[in-house]
């Protein structure tokens, strides 16, 4: 098996975080990937958001 390694490509924006294109947006934490999908993190609610849906995606039980 061969593995490829492609760096990092610098954004435009600085103190910017890109994942597939998705970047930081005002009031959410994120862009972070949950099996398989991007989401972010919105503080007011307690919930994760999906941004292509624009809805809170199902909750995980943290005491697991």
């Amino acid at each position: 098996m061969v593995y490829s390694f492609e760096p990092i490509k610098s954004e435009a924006l600085p103190n910017s975080v890109s994942i597939d294109g998705y970047m930081k947006k005002d009031d959410l934490l994120g862009p972070f990937r949950m099996d398989g999908e991007i989401v972010y993190y919105d503080p007011t609610e307690g919930k994760m958001l999906n941004p292509k849906s624009n809805s809170y995606v199902r909750s995980y039980n943290a005491d697991l």
